[in-house]
């Protein structure tokens, strides 16, 4: 069985961590770190993820290596359940035609990591869930007397690997901690228990119970049944409201069983330095088997499989025949070592590991994966260690010996095409090409690691060359400049923004503004998951002498700000960082933060008078920090002040109550006023306004549908950020999604009188820009890293058609009409429609849609690549591809063969204007003697002629009468004499 294992992603600004993926045809594997982006880089470098059904988290357990693992495990269980959900389908095809059913695939992820692992991920139990997806933690803990191993049988295998753990020791200080963790083993069952029900519970979306009214929480979604028992929404008087009967029955929605388990919050944990390195071999491989021998010795043919599958047989003279008499001998596996070291103290508890000695692991290894810190990067005892063993190739992908080159390319490429025409709102990303060499003692033994870079395991392990290059941001330059239309548009603009009577009205306009040379920073303009072109939501505001604010902070927002500023400028950027403000308990809209907070408590620890960071968010964000701060440093018991968010209930009315819930209550934050209303989206979404002392108002809505309470809060706003996740001709599935369209973001924005409108939040199936007629507001588009000053609003907004022609001729197709939805990471939204079921006390009954005081489980999404491919998945179990990704390429061969077409066809244009000019100039006696005439000249196979001239195949029809065979038809240039 021929299988690979390929470099996926290196240390960069926007991909954090190292990981590699290991092919086999049935199945993938994913060592090393999940970090942020991670997801991201896969999807953008056709990696894809149906099959992977086993995570080996390398290093210790923290936000640097497990940060894109909760965004993975979602897409991993949609993927998985789509694959399910077709592999049924197929089946029942099957048996109405009379064949019997395939076996189902398996849709179980494991996921191997060290310690802390189940804590981090019970932690995000609140917003983290999806059913039928079983999710199980295998949780490696160094041992605390000693490194020794019982023989060389794996720790883990499977019908295509074989992996040995290394858990390496921790500090003295940690190792205590582990040892008080040992003797309370009872929460750590809670905590595996708490993993298992948030991916593989038998709750539902769709099923309401009976409880009395006074029982039932007032954000709840709430039915009765009516006179004519039909079930409705419950909109009469609450407890405490005249009129109220207390103890009327109405339905609610069960939550989600993972947020009701006990306790309310984990038992705490403290932070491991225990880091994880594994040992990799694929299986020995059987022989070649010989028929030959085998009917030397007389074997008969029914008997081979028997010997294949190493059973004696009996030959046919009686003598017994055995498996190593017919079959070649077994090529020992292919294997290699992930050695994830982080600090200097773990060096020799690496190099004291007994397999080292161990002949029978060691033997087949043929590379070395080394994630390095940069304290250990040269470390002189790694250098000896790799200079022992010259046998294997030691490849190094720690963060100092790799290049900050650009990884998500799509993104890099629309970003400096921007760039070239309005370079003032887009910069160009931050990166290098360039690492520091390695050391010469370092150099001699190993090599920097690429991705894309691929080891072959076969009989022999082998290196192949498929390493990808660097960006060449110069051909996409240079492609730019060849768009005539788009460079007329981009001038138009650049001569109307030189206008002097168009920069009066502007600065006229703009005089006494107190949004003056705030700039905003569109970090991720997406929604539901990172794509190859939008990040998930995140923006940064800069107010000149008040800091920086974040509002919202989905996934890998740390590299973005890297990507768009630099590593010192984003540090800076932190340092002043005021206020991080979380609209939702959506994952797409905060899983970043964890990593923010973590790198602001480093920098806590440079400069302790730094002042602390206000978090402003909903309970349900606020415990997820609590309580996975015990895993990872995160600042929160000095530096992090929390102001939660919840809503009271006045005459139906929800009101925001705003509680400090924070250790540093004492310190003083400088916050502007931050006025707070709720939305329909899900039960804890809000909408807000931020006013500062300049009288700069900054209103943002978050996910939800058009709000007149948000329009009424916001009046008069400088800048209003508000989603557009539909394209306007979607408007039933903006309601079922509790999402707003272009059009209904535009009409909050003419209620509330806003000066300045940007849209963002954009469903991942647009890539390109909408187009809207509204010349009466100053719209913007936000593109992820676009960076916009708020008095200049009007000047971008003249490079918006050149952008849009941009657009159009760098991708084909563009908003408009499509199936499906979006899924919200974690959660779904409300659908259309009204309960019509019936029940009783404690039966389940099923309403087509409703709400929830948790943000429920929706159906899946409509199929998509997963199922379509699933399928072919399902019959040949052999495609590493998608259906999705078969079409895309394609696709992609379609446009080359019609761009190839194209130039062609100007070629012959070309040939045709430079003998036409050739030819006018010559007088009729000239042209007669050096006319060159064309002819159409049918030839066959056998046909031979000595023509003087070139010659071009072209397809055509036999001339022979009624003869309808297709035969070459040579074009040839004739001279004539």
């Amino acid at each position: 069985m021929i299988s690979s294992v390929e470099i996926a992603s290196t240390p960069t600004a926007d991909t954090q961590g190292t990981c590699v993926v290991v092919h086999f045809p049935h199945g993938r594997y994913l060592f090393g770190h999940v970090a942020e982006g991670t997801q991201r880089i896969l999807t953008e470098r056709n990696l894809g993820m149906g099959k992977m059904g086993n995570i080996f988290l390398s290093g210790p357990v923290d936000w640097h290596t497990t940060g894109g693992l909760m965004g993975l495990i979602l897409t991993l269980a949609d993927t998985l359940a789509s694959v399910q959900a077709a592999a049924v389908s197929l089946n029942q095809d099957r048996e109405a035609r009379g064949k019997l059913p395939l076996p189902l695939p398996t849709n179980r992820v494991d996921i191997h990591g060290g310690r802390n692992l189940a804590h981090a991920i019970a932690s995000t139990r609140r917003f983290i869930y999806r059913r039928g997806t079983p999710i199980r933690t295998h949780e490696i803990r160094a041992p605390l007397s000693g490194l020794l191993r019982d023989g060389s049988a794996p720790d883990w295998q499977d019908d295509c690997l074989q992996v040995w753990y290394l858990p390496l020791p921790p500090t003295a200080k940690a190792q205590a901690q582990a040892r008080r963790d040992e003797a309370d083993a009872d929460n750590q069952l809670l905590k595996e228990h708490l993993v298992a029900s948030m991916f593989n519970d038998q709750w539902k979306l769709d099923v309401l119970r009976q409880q009395r009214l006074y029982e039932v929480s007032r954000s709840a979604k709430v039915f009765h049944r009516d006179h004519n028992n039909r079930i409705q929404e419950y909109k009469g008087p609450w407890p405490g409201e005249q009129g109220c009967d207390s103890d009327k029955q109405v339905l609610v929605r069960e939550p989600w069983p993972a947020v009701q388990t006990f306790p309310a919050m984990l038992p705490p944990t403290q932070p491991s330095d225990e880091s994880l390195c594994y040992i990799v071999k694929t299986h020995p491989r059987r022989g070649r088997f010989d028929p030959a021998k085998a009917k030397k010795f007389g074997v008969a043919v029914r008997d081979y499989k028997l010997l294949t599958a190493g059973q004696d047989v009996v030959g046919d003279k009686g003598a017994i025949i055995s498996p190593d008499m017919v079959v070649g001998p077994t090529t020992p596996g292919n294997g290699w070592v992930v050695a994830d070291i982080r600090s200097g103290h773990q060096v020799q508890g690496f190099l004291d590991r007994p397999e080292w000695a161990d002949k029978t692991i060691m033997q087949g290894i043929a590379a070395v994966y080394w994630i390095l810190s940069d304290d250990v990067t040269n470390d002189e005892r790694l250098v000896k260690w790799m200079r022992d063993r010259p046998d294997m190739k030691h490849v190094i992908l720690g963060k100092a010996s790799s290049p900050n080159r650009i990884a998500f390319e799509r993104h890099a490429k629309q970003a400096i095409q921007m760039h070239q025409i309005d370079p003032d709102r887009f910069p160009l990303p931050v990166h290098s090409n360039e690492a520091p060499p390695l050391a010469g003692d370092l150099a001699a033994v190993a090599q920097v690691g690429q991705p894309k870079e691929t080891l072959r395991l076969a009989n022999d392990a082998q290196w192949l060359d498929t390493a990808e290059p660097f960006m060449n941001t110069t051909a996409v330059v240079d492609d730019v400049v060849q768009r005539r239309a788009v460079r007329k548009l981009a001038d138009a603009a650049r001569r109307k923004l030189a206008d002097p009577v168009f920069l009066a009205q502007d600065a006229e306009a703009q005089r006494g503004s107190p949004a003056y040379d705030v700039v905003l920073t569109a970090l991720g303009t997406g929604s539901s998951l990172p794509s190859k072109l939008r990040n998930v939501s995140a923006n940064l505001l800069q107010v000149p002498f008040y800091g920086s604010y974040i509002f919202d902070c989905g996934e890998n927002t740390l590299g973005q700000l890297r990507r768009s500023f630099g590593y010192a400028k984003t540090d800076a950027i932190l340092e002043d960082l005021q206020v991080l403000y979380i609209s939702h308990g959506h994952a797409d809209h905060h899983l970043g933060a964890a990593s923010i907070l973590a790198r602001r408590a480093k920098l806590v620890q440079q400069n302790p008078n730094l002042p602390p960071l206000t978090i402003v968010a909903s309970e349900s964000f606020i415990t997820w920090v609590k309580e996975y701060a015990s895993v990872e440093d995160l600042g929160t018991a000095s530096h992090v002040a929390f102001f939660q968010i919840a809503f009271e209930y006045e005459h139906g009315v929800a009101v925001p109550q705003v509680t400090r819930t924070d250790a540093v209550s004492g310190v003083g934050t400088a916050l502007p006023n931050i006025e707070i209303c709720r939305v329909d989206h899900c039960h804890d979404a809000m909408a807000c306004v931020f006013t500062w002392p300049t009288g700069l108002r900054v209103a943002y809505s978050g996910d939800c549908r058009p709000s007149d309470a948000f329009a009424a809060l916001g009046r008069g706003a400088d800048l209003l950020i508000h989603e557009c996740t539909f394209d306007s001709e979607l408007q039933a599935e903006a309601v079922a999604k509790n999402h707003s369209t272009m059009a209904e973001a535009l009409d909050v924005g003419r209620k509330m009188q806003a000066k300045r409108i940007l849209l963002t939040h954009f469903s991942q199936r647009y890539p390109k820009m909408p187009i809207i007629d509204d010349t009466e507001q100053t719209v913007l588009y936000a593109f992820d890293l676009m960076r916009i000053k708020l008095h200049e609003f009007k000047k971008a907004a003249l490079f918006l058609p050149a952008l849009q022609k941009l657009l159009d001729e760098s991708e084909p197709g563009g908003r408009g009409k499509t199936k499906g939805g979006e899924k919200p990471r974690g959660g779904k939204t409300k659908e259309a429609g009204k309960p019509t079921a019936a029940a009783k006390p404690e039966e389940a009954v099923k309403p087509t849609g409703s709400k929830s005081n948790q943000t429920p489980q929706d159906k899946s999404p409509e199929p998509d690549k997963a199922v379509k491919y699933a399928a072919g998945v399902f019959k040949r179990q052999v495609d590493d591809q998608t259906k999705a990704e078969f079409l895309e390429e394609l696709a992609k061969q379609r446009r080359k063969e019609r761009e190839a077409e194209l130039r062609r066809e100007a070629e012959e244009r070309r040939q045709k204007e430079e003998e036409e000019k050739r030819l006018a100039g010559l007088t009729p006696e000239q042209k007669r003697e050096r006319l060159d005439a064309d002819a159409w000249v049918t030839v066959t196979s056998d046909g031979a002629a000595d023509w003087w001239g070139g010659a071009r195949v072209r397809s055509g029809r036999c001339r022979r009468r009624r003869c309808r065979r297709r035969r070459p038809r040579v074009r040839l240039r004739l001279r004539l004499r």
